[in-house]
């Protein structure tokens, strides 16, 4: 199962598929970014969140579950300027924190107030699952 499928599985219907990278991002993207999220970026160039509300017949928008490729980029740049950190910002924790996918593939968030990273999980997948069930 890809990354994407299962953001899919877990999500199911409160989760918007974006258009995949244009073909101008893909060199970039190859070199910028871990093989897992440009897999990703190559199916969906971002990936929302939603929510259905009552008396709507759409769902809205309500966050990322992924950033698109610009900001994944605009994100790494001001963590690695501000922090001097090592990996790849590819969201936010809805906090001013963010997840950074480091390279050796596991998954850390930097809170807003804290001075140091914490390990929040051993890899992507397992990043979306424990996301949305945290008290699994």
């Amino acid at each position: 199962m890809t990354i994407t499928e299962l953001i899919q599985e877990l999500y199911g219907d409160s989760c918007k598929l974006c258009s995949p990278i244009d073909e101008s991002q893909y060199i970039d993207a190859k070199t910028f970014i871990p093989e897992e999220l440009y897999e990703i970026l190559k199916i969906s160039n971002g990936i929302n969140e939603t929510m259905k509300l009552p008396n709507r017949e759409d769902n809205i928008i309500i966050g990322w579950i992924i950033y698109p490729f610009d900001e994944i980029k605009s994100q790494t740049k001001r963590y690695r300027e501000e922090y001097s950190g090592e990996g790849i910002v590819f969201v936010g924790n809805g906090a001013d924190g963010f997840f950074i996918l480091k390279p050796d593939g596991k998954v850390f968030i930097r809170e807003y107030l804290d001075e140091d990273e914490e390990l929040y999980a051993d890899s992507l997948a397992e990043y979306f699952r424990k996301w949305h069930y945290p008290n699994s």
